[in-house]
């Protein structure tokens, strides 16, 4: 019988293909055809299940697999996690006293939560904002001057399409105008659901995702969705995610498809993920429109955990 270490390339690509980022990692750790074969730049974390992130202080971070029903701590290169945007960096301050600027201050640093590299970032001596979101200019068709409307609150943006987008709270979706230095009103979305959106990216569409609360004990009830179409300036709610899941947690939202090439065990599609007001994780099923709670889940103060596609 051939050695393990002696299994054709090819089938342990195939086999690489289907691994969990968890069981990927210990893969290549078995030995050096094996460590070959799982070539990092070829790991396809879009269809790889994602981690909840849990802040738990003192420098540490928890990070829970969906897909293993196992909580992993990562030790952080800072002691207070602020946010979680790309899928492979975490935004990391502390405070302290900085050599650089001889001045107390906020110090900050990119994380691989993998890899376990930190970069530090240049000290901030100043910070000025250049777009200033109690003004919006509206885009006027008609070469007039563009009104401008008074402050609203802007919820957190997303990277679409080559473009920031954002999301405010009396339903107006913006872009950034980045020659004028102006968020630049691009749709109103009409809606006044008792609840929270989001915005998310799903097979290059643009969604808008809104978590319907129950009026009496704040729980969420259902979950409506709305694929958005910035340059016709029309919606559409959708009645079927497809081969896709959704992940929604504090301000943030992501996406996982299933294709031939998904890892994603203990993930269904056209399933919505997310933490309510007990703490437990639940899904909602867009094809019978229930909420349910997942059993293998932790119970977590969700509105302090995130979402995240981990990737190297």
């Amino acid at each position: 019988m051939a050695s393990w270490e002696e299994l054709p390339q090819e089938i342990l690509e195939l086999i690489v293909g289907r691994l969990a980022i968890e069981d990927f990692l210990a893969f290549r750790g078995v030995c050096t055809s094996w460590r070959s074969a799982a070539i990092r730049d070829t790991y396809n974390a879009k269809s790889k299940a994602p981690w909840l992130m849990i802040y738990v202080g003192n420098g540490v971070a928890e990070f829970f697999s969906i897909s293993r029903g196992r909580t992993h701590q990562v030790r952080l290169p800072g002691s207070r996690p602020q946010a979680v945007n790309p899928p492979r960096w975490i935004l990391v301050s502390r405070w302290g006293f900085d050599q650089r600027v001889s001045r107390w201050g906020y110090q900050y640093c990119i994380f691989n939560p993998l890899s376990r590299v930190g970069i530090e970032l240049p000290a901030l001596t100043k910070l000025r904002h250049k777009v200033c979101p109690s003004q919006v200019r509206r885009r006027c068709v008609d070469g007039s001057e563009p009104s401008r409307e008074p402050a609203s609150v802007h919820l957190p943006s997303i990277h679409y399409d080559g473009q920031f987008v954002a999301l405010d709270s009396r339903s107006r979706i913006m872009t950034l105008d980045e020659r004028e230095c102006r968020m630049q009103l691009r749709l109103f979305l009409g809606h006044n659901f008792a609840g929270y959106p989001y915005l998310v990216e799903c097979s290059g569409t643009l969604l808008v995702v809104w978590k319907i609360w129950d009026q009496e004990d704040g729980t969420v009830e259902s979950i409506r969705v709305f694929v958005v179409d910035l340059e016709e300036g029309g919606q559409e709610e959708l009645e079927s995610l497809g081969n896709a899941a959704l992940f929604l947690n504090g301000n943030s939202a992501i996406s996982a498809e299933f294709n031939s090439e998904s890892c994603l065990p203990g993930i269904k599609p056209n399933r919505i993920y997310f933490h309510d007001k007990d703490k437990k994780m639940h899904y909602y099923s867009m094809e019978d429109e229930k909420v349910e709670i997942c059993s293998d889940a932790p119970s977590v103060y969700f509105h302090r955990a995130m979402w995240i596609q981990p990737d190297f």
